[in-house]
């Protein structure tokens, strides 16, 4: 198993290098899913849908082929991103069909680590760890693998300011806003005034 890199700014996303070895597909991905979670004060990551239920495109990861760490008990790992394989609630089509990608590849994903316990009449899932990572190139011929030299775990720091950024990208008037998923007091309210400022200007070549 090989030592994760961890992601944790916009500076260590942009080296990544999406578009080029990595789909643009990841990156959209990323946007989707820091707009998508609740992330509370001490920095605690809840989920809005439930994993086993294949929506947008999730399902049980077993890490087979030791990608990660062996999951503690009380813990399970969870593949999101897969555009053939969803449940009633479906990924946006920006996510799908990515607009300066050639070809619409099924390659990214993301991996969550939950910890899930029962709470009186239902579970409480709270995600710990955060990871972007793609299949193998077909030509490849390594199956459903994922590529750990195209492994990437993300922090919540860095979740947060993708979700500031895709908030900014929506805004029209300058002025302060609530920004969902960051309590930071130094976050919380942001003064800007968007132009044509978006996630992938900032990473894409």
């Amino acid at each position: 198993m090989m030592t994760v890199r961890k992601l944790n700014s916009i500076t260590h996303l942009r080296s990544v290098g999406f578009g080029q070895s990595v789909p643009e597909q990841g990156i959209w991905l990323l946007r989707w899913f820091a707009s998508e979670i609740d992330i509370d004060i001490n920095g605690d990551i809840s989920l809005t849908f439930d994993p086993n239920s294949f929506d947008y495109g999730s399902h049980h990861y077993r890490n087979d082929e030791q990608l990660l760490n062996p999951l503690p008990w009380g813990y399970h790992y969870y593949s999101l991103g897969n555009i053939h394989q969803q449940g009633s609630l479906r990924l946006p089509h920006y996510v799908t069909h990515p607009q300066s990608e050639h070809e619409y590849g099924n390659r990214a994903r993301i991996i969550i680590r939950v910890w899930e316990q029962n709470v009186g009449w239902r579970t409480s899932q709270i995600i710990d760890r955060v990871y972007i990572t793609q299949h193998y190139e077909t030509s490849e011929h390594r199956g459903t693998d994922y590529d750990p030299l195209h492994t990437y775990r993300v922090t919540t720091n860095l979740l947060r300011l993708i979700a500031l950024v895709s908030f900014t990208r929506k805004a029209k008037l300058k002025g302060s806003y609530d920004c969902p998923h960051t309590n930071n007091s130094r976050l919380t309210k942001v003064s800007f005034l968007v132009d044509s400022f978006s996630l992938t200007h900032m990473i894409l070549p």
